[in-house]
């Protein structure tokens, strides 16, 4: 759950990224080499442990990073649902970034994708039936306005399969940093897979790249 830490009332315009550097927020045009402009001078403070950005309703907000075993409040049983055998292209997807899985994989990149500055991100790449199952439980509401999900909360979607997870890599020897993006391979495009990307605030169709080989994905 987040809590807001500043209200702005920004009004996101079409074309346009916005994004926080340090505690002031900034946008740039969608353009390549586009320059960022200040939008809201921050007036609140950073705390550790959490993780900030700019929400629906135009106000700076921050949501508490979860960290692997740390306690939670127990969860109502979930209904058992009906296993669905792997999709042609889930198939495929796993195929393809067999190369990736349980190593650690890194990109330089301008941020565009994410909503973010230029950074070094980290790539975690998953079984995507795993990720799926995962990504179903966490966020049901935004991945059924993807029309991902059936009525029962499964995956249904056999275009779009989710493969990876994504962070900033802010020191290289931090082996848990919060992840705040997903990438999903496209195979509805027209030349398939093309890449697909999703943040915690922004499950849009329009953050996209040719495909994995576009990312400049480096292994080790």
């Amino acid at each position: 759950m987040s809590e807001k830490v500043q209200q702005c009332g920004v009004q996101r315009e079409e074309g346009f990224l916005y994004f926080l550097q340090g505690v002031d927020l900034y946008r740039r045009k969608k353009t390549p080499g586009a320059v960022a402009e200040l939008v809201v001078k921050g007036s609140y403070e950073k705390e550790e442990g959490y993780f900030y950005f700019l929400d629906t309703e135009g106000d700076i907000v921050r949501a508490k990073m979860a960290k692997p075993g740390e306690a939670s409040e127990p969860a109502a049983p979930a209904p058992a649902r009906k296993r669905a055998a792997p999709s042609e292209n889930t198939k495929k997807s796993k195929e393809l970034i067999a190369a990736y899985l349980g190593k650690r994989v890194t990109a330089k990149l301008d941020g565009t994708l994410f909503d973010h500055v230029p950074a070094t991100f980290r790539f975690r790449f998953h079984d995507p039936k795993k990720l799926a199952a995962q990504l179903a439980q966490d966020y049901s509401d935004e991945l059924g306005e993807m029309d991902c999900l059936d009525d029962d909360g499964n995956w249904k979607s056999e275009t779009l399969i989710p493969v990876a997870s994504v962070s900033k890599l802010d020191d290289e020897e931090d082996d848990e940093p919060y992840e705040f993006a997903w990438v999903f391979l496209d195979w509805s495009v027209k030349r398939p897979p093309g890449v697909r990307v999703t943040t915690t605030d922004d499950w849009g169709d329009e953050r996209t790249a040719p495909g994995l080989a576009a990312l400049k994905l480096k292994v080790g």
